[in-house]
């Protein structure tokens, strides 16, 4: 009978522990890696453009980002497992690294990847699906719509695999694994800049600024 109040005292205290570290563990891991503090923040809301760790505690960090728009998001990532110490945070930050800057897409690469899906099938098959985009090169450009729709081909191929490789080079830099390296350049020669944007706004990072909320007031 006396362990279960045992459990939930200890919960306790180390959730006061927690919120009288806060404020400096907010203060460190911002300094320390800003790049996964927007990875993370990007996972939550992909229109993320900075982020800024505003709270440290047991089960959740807790993330202030701001987008196109200077309103400010509160993003909550969780911890799972909860957190058993104060001291476990940095381990557990670091390891959340992968997770952050994991290949993802940007909302644009929907439409983009529609768009060269749209023109690849028009070019190389007869598919009566892509039939409107045959009859619109034809109208905008005639007699020469097979030439025009080849120059298309050729400059989306060519300037994909531009940005494919700008992406590996940069997944690189960041010290990914093999594997997320040749994720972002996969998914960066699919979807060009509905990839690369987001990979390099993470690797372009600045930290929120003028953030005055920083650690959690329980």
């Amino acid at each position: 009978m006396g362990r279960q109040p045992d459990a939930a005292e200890a919960l306790r205290k180390l959730d006061a522990a927690f919120a009288k570290e806060s404020p400096r563990l907010c203060k460190e891991l911002n300094a320390r890696d800003p790049t996964t503090v927007l990875g993370l923040a990007t996972n939550l809301w992909p229109g993320a453009r900075q982020a800024k760790v505003t709270g440290v505690m047991r089960e959740r960090l807790l993330i202030g980002a701001t987008g196109f728009s200077p309103i400010r998001e509160e993003l909550a990532y969780p911890f799972e497992p909860p957190l058993e110490s104060v001291e476990e945070v940095p381990k557990r930050f670091a390891a959340l690294r992968g997770e952050a800057l994991r290949p993802a897409f940007d909302v644009i690469a929907i439409p983009l990847v529609f768009m060269a899906t749209s023109l690849l099938g028009a070019h190389f098959t007869t598919w009566h699906i892509f039939a409107w985009v045959r009859a619109l090169a034809r109208y905008l450009f005639r007699g020469y719509a097979s030439a025009v729709m080849e120059l298309c081909v050729n400059f989306m191929f060519a300037a994909h695999a531009a940005e494919a490789a700008y992406a590996g080079a940069l997944a690189h830099s960041l010290g990914l694994d093999a594997r997320s390296v040749m994720g972002w350049t996969l998914r960066t020669f699919l979807a060009g800049v509905g990839a690369l944007g987001r990979l390099t706004r993470l690797a372009n990072t600045t930290t929120l600024p003028g953030y005055e909320k920083c650690g959690v007031k329980y």
